[in-house]
């Protein structure tokens, strides 16, 4: 999380500095105030909640998932061929089905 925290703030900053880095006449009709906090804290939400717990998810079932097939390639070598067989088979299955639902 402190990780997470610290690349938000940085890029808090620079989405900052970026914004007052317009010339003047955008914040005439495109660019409020409003508009510019309702940016930062909408889209930092949804940064922080990839960046944060789910990269770590993420991770940590990667790790898993590579000590297993390790694992089992040493233990038993046909296991560890059935899942290099089937798990790409379950990610195109996942992936269809959710582009179906989205």
């Amino acid at each position: 999380m402190y990780a997470s925290e610290r690349q938000l703030s940085r890029l808090r900053l620079a989405y900052l500095k970026a914004v007052l880095n317009q010339e003047i006449g955008a914040f005439d009709t495109e660019l409020t105030s409003g508009k510019v906090i309702t940016g930062i804290s909408k889209h930092m939400s949804v940064i922080q909640d990839a960046i944060g717990e789910k990269l770590g998810h993420f991770t940590s079932s990667c790790a898993t998932f590579f000590a297993g097939i390790v694992i089992a390639a040493i233990c038993c070598w046909e296991v560890a061929l059935l899942c290099l067989v089937v798990v790409p088979l379950i990610l195109i299955i996942g992936a269809t089905y959710t582009k179906k639902m989205n």
